[in-house]
């Protein structure tokens, strides 16, 4: 079976609900290097 296709059937077992959860996990640590970025940079709040 190709690794894909694997993993495809693997995120359909999981359900939507978990699937939502790690992309709301990984927007959560995106969002935050985003700012760390920011108030890195300059004084400025965004």
């Amino acid at each position: 079976m190709p690794l894909a296709l694997s993993n495809a059937a693997e995120i359909e077992s999981l359900g939507i609900g978990e699937v939502i959860k790690v992309f709301f996990c990984f927007y959560f640590v995106y969002y935050n290097f985003i700012h760390y970025l920011a108030f890195r940079g300059s004084n400025r709040a965004y």
